[in-house]
């Protein structure tokens, strides 16, 4: 909850890399993958943070969370993008 409304990510964005580099498919709250989605959409504020985070979070298998989310469309799309930026931005 706290990662999808972006609240005390300062606080936490270093335990929530970890957690996405360990479980890139994990399911909190709706369907496999959702958390690691949730993260890639606060990866703006995660990065203002910390950049050691954002890191932790590419090298996750991240591929395995886009996955995830094939049956999905809209979800699939999105992920897809998400983890394109976040590669993108962490160079």
């Amino acid at each position: 909850m706290l990662v999808s409304q972006k609240l005390g990510l300062a606080h936490i964005c270093e335990h929530v890399a970890e957690f996405v580099y360990l479980y890139p498919r994990a399911e909190v709250s709706f369907y496999r993958g959702d958390f690691t989605l949730c993260v890639l959409r606060a990866f703006a504020e995660i990065k203002r943070a910390s950049l050691l985070s954002v890191q932790r979070i590419c090298d996750a298998n991240l591929d395995s969370m886009v996955e995830a989310l094939s049956w999905s469309r809209p979800l699939l799309k999105e992920a897809v993008e998400l983890v394109a930026h976040a590669r993108e931005s962490a160079k």
